[in-house]
């Protein structure tokens, strides 16, 4: 997604820590309007004790934005825990009120009534990074969001 979203080539593979540094790109906005993307090390329950420095950048990195992008595999079994897990580690690092977006992405694996449902219970968007379906309407959600607080600096964190 962080590639769709900021015409990037950085690595990218369906594995956990395919990358471990933060990569920050800067994104146009459908208005013009410029942000800066970040790609950082995603949460999970249980960190091995070698990748906590990473996930302690990681944090370090949500601190200092504006926006958390928070994104959630729309295929994923355990979906629900998954975003439970999330909002646990943002409670208790004490970061749970940091202005935050979900988007669901691999939507072209679920079922119409699964994106029906998760539309209704989450209004969040919705892409599928790899056929690009959706990312536009991203873009605008991002921009309205963005514009709908009072921001200083433009700074997403996905």
């Amino acid at each position: 997604l962080f590639n769709a979203l900021s015409n990037a080539k950085v690595e990218a593979e369906d594995q956990l820590f395919s990358t471990l540094d933060p990569v920050t790109r800067r994104v146009r906005l459908p208005s013009g309007q410029e942000v800066l993307l970040t790609d950082t090390v995603g949460f999970i329950s249980d960190l091995p004790n070698d990748l906590i420095s990473s996930f302690r950048a990681t944090l370090e990195e949500i601190t200092e934005s504006n926006i958390l992008v928070h994104i959630v595999d729309a295929s994923d079994p355990d979906l629900e825990g998954k975003v439970h897990s999330v909002e646990e580690t943002l409670l208790k690092t004490h970061l749970i009120d940091h202005p935050r977006i979900i988007v669901f992405n691999k939507i072209d694996l679920i079922t119409s009534q699964e994106k029906g449902a998760l539309e209704i219970k989450y209004g969040q968007p919705m892409v599928s990074s790899l056929k690009s379906d959706g990312i536009l309407e991203l873009r605008k959600f991002m921009e309205n969001f963005i514009n709908s607080t009072s921001m200083n600096k433009k700074v997403v964190n996905i």
